[in-house]
């Protein structure tokens, strides 16, 4: 069936992305642009070692002990890249627990005669919040010319939601093998809700 071909075309991308698993660095970067903060990786790694510097100045001062001056200075260099991963999980769970919704605006645009691209202009226009934001760019970035593909790619990427790779997975499907867009998209609606609901139990 088509649901079952879109999980067994999202094992295969998962496996072939282990397989070319990105440097630390790259993942670092990744992880930042995804908490949606205006920082960037190296920023962040400037200010967590400054933060540890000012930390072991500072702990040593204070207590004149080496070793309460190395607490100090460890909690100066995980304090800032805890708050920025903690900003990022949040935003991955904002986005998250709009997408049933998202993707049933699509399906009923669909329905209405829209083409896929489309629906990804009515969901930035109708949709609020972050999600609305994210759609609005990746439809932005396919009439700049790059290719749908390149786009959504890049979008799951930068929002780091692994629902929104599913999505991609399941347009590449269709792309490739065909099927009916609204069945693809009613489909993941219910599963992302299901996944939501596991998540929270």
């Amino acid at each position: 069936s088509g649901k079952s071909s879109l999980f067994k075309q999202l094992r295969m991308l998962e496996a072939e992305t282990s397989q070319t698993a990105p440097k630390i660095a790259d993942r670092f970067r990744s992880i930042v642009e995804q908490s949606g903060l205006p920082i960037t990786a190296e920023t962040l790694l400037t200010i967590s070692i400054s933060a540890a510097l000012i930390g072991l100045l500072g702990g040593y001062l204070a207590s004149k002990s080496w070793m309460m001056a190395a607490f100090a200075a460890a909690a100066g260099l995980v304090l800032p890249t805890g708050i920025v991963f903690n900003h990022r999980n949040q935003r991955i769970h904002k986005l998250r627990m709009m997408l049933p919704e998202a993707f049933e605006m699509m399906s009923r645009a669909i329905r209405a005669g829209q083409t896929i691209q489309g629906a990804f202009q009515v969901v930035s226009r109708d949709f609020e919040g972050l999600l609305a934001e994210e759609f609005a760019y990746c439809h932005e970035q396919q009439n700049l010319g790059l290719p749908p593909e390149l786009a959504l790619r890049e979008m799951a990427q930068r929002t780091g939601v692994a629902e929104l790779q599913m999505l991609v997975v399941a347009l590449l499907v269709l792309q490739q093998s065909g099927g009916n867009p609204v069945v693809i998209l009613d489909n993941l609606s219910s599963v992302v809700r299901k996944r939501i609901k596991l998540s929270g139990k």
